[in-house]
């Protein structure tokens, strides 16, 4: 009885191998398969990252003029006028801008500034980075030279204290004044560490603004005449309507003109004040171990919001593997189960 049960125990031992290497065969491609979605998930979650790390400074980029354009249509007399949009500004506003730095050194003969130029309009700027001997008194001598210039002190801070005060200010003085600021201001310096100068060119934007203000005005008169000629309701509210959005657009255009107007006629100076021979790592004052736990606890939160975007990531590149994941498992269990029976039943015989 025990010779006719050999032959079929060992049939069985043999399909519990087969079934073990094919379990074993579908988890290597499953393994494949998830090795796959990390990878897949990886380039995403690069492609993620650097796809946000674009230029958001949101600095004011004044090449760029406004396209101003107002179609209008009269009810009865079917008049269209456009203000026109003058898309050449575009690409010549900044045609003129020019970017000039300076550091003080041996042989240096003095700071290069921008051209003055009749009949244009510039938009002036200097970045200043200065050692002085007592930055309080470098601060209340800078406000003088922009007090005495004609200008004013914009923003002002102040760092630290004793030798490890710093300030920063923002002056501004009028654009025909901007060389005799530079260089009084420079004056103050025991050591002139930087000075940077740039002149943007913003001549054509303005012109061209102008130009879509005059225009607008000649609507706005027309709109006047036809409103004066309505003779229904309908037309009246059409027309009116109409002369409305008119003088929105001209109210927007004016507080641009406005705008360029203003930059143009005072210069923007940034200063920075620090002691001399300071170090600039260390002059916000030592750093203890507060500071270092302060730091180790904003990694920690960085490395959480990293590993969050990465599952995430992973979570959706890897939606599609589900469906084959489950038929796997389904299978993978089944046979599992079978091969379990078989066993069972080996054993009993």
């Amino acid at each position: 009885m025990a010779q006719t049960h050999v032959p079929n125990s060992r049939w069985r031992q043999a399909r519990a191998l087969i079934a073990r290497r094919r379990f074993a065969a579908l988890a290597s491609v499953a393994g494949l398969a998830v090795v796959a979605v990390i990878a897949l998930a990886a380039i995403g979650v690069a492609t993620f990252g650097s796809s946000r790390g674009g230029d958001d400074s949101g600095v004011y980029d004044g090449s760029v003029a406004p396209a101003v354009g107002l179609a209008v249509r009269a009810p009865e007399e079917g008049l269209s006028s456009a203000a026109p949009a003058h898309d050449d500004a575009k690409g010549t506003a900044s045609s003129g801008g020019v970017t000039q730095s300076a550091t003080d050194g041996a042989g240096g003969s003095g700071v290069p500034l921008p051209s003055q130029n009749a009949g244009r309009t510039i938009i002036r700027s200097a970045g200043m980075e200065l050692e002085v001997a007592v930055v309080a008194d470098a601060f209340e001598q800078v406000r003088q030279i922009a007090v005495a210039l004609g200008g004013y002190v914009g923003d002002s801070t102040f760092n630290g204290a004793g030798e490890h005060q710093t300030a920063h200010l923002t002056v501004r003085v009028p654009a025909d004044r901007f060389g005799d600021a530079i260089t009084q201001i420079r004056g103050l310096a025991a050591e002139v560490q930087s000075i940077s100068t740039s002149a943007h060119d913003v001549t054509e934007e303005y012109r061209d603004v102008e130009a879509t203000i005059r225009n607008l005005r000649a609507v706005e008169q027309r709109y006047i005449e036809l409103l004066g000629r309505a003779g229904s309701i309908g037309d009246i509210l059409q027309v009116q309507d109409r002369l409305n959005q008119v003088r929105l657009e001209i109210d927007r255009t004016e507080a641009r003109r406005q705008l360029l107007a203003s930059q143009s006629e005072l210069a923007t100076i940034t200063v920075s004040l620090r002691p001399v021979g300071a170090d600039g790592a260390v002059i916000d004052g030592p750093r203890g171990p507060l500071d270092a736990a302060a730091d180790a606890w904003r990694s920690s939160l960085n490395t959480l919001s990293a590993l969050a975007t990465a599952v995430l990531v992973v979570a959706v590149y890897s939606w599609w593997i589900v469906p084959p994941a489950v038929v796997l498992i389904v299978l993978a269990r089944r046979r599992w189960m079978r091969r379990a029976s078989d066993v069972t039943v080996a054993r009993s015989d």
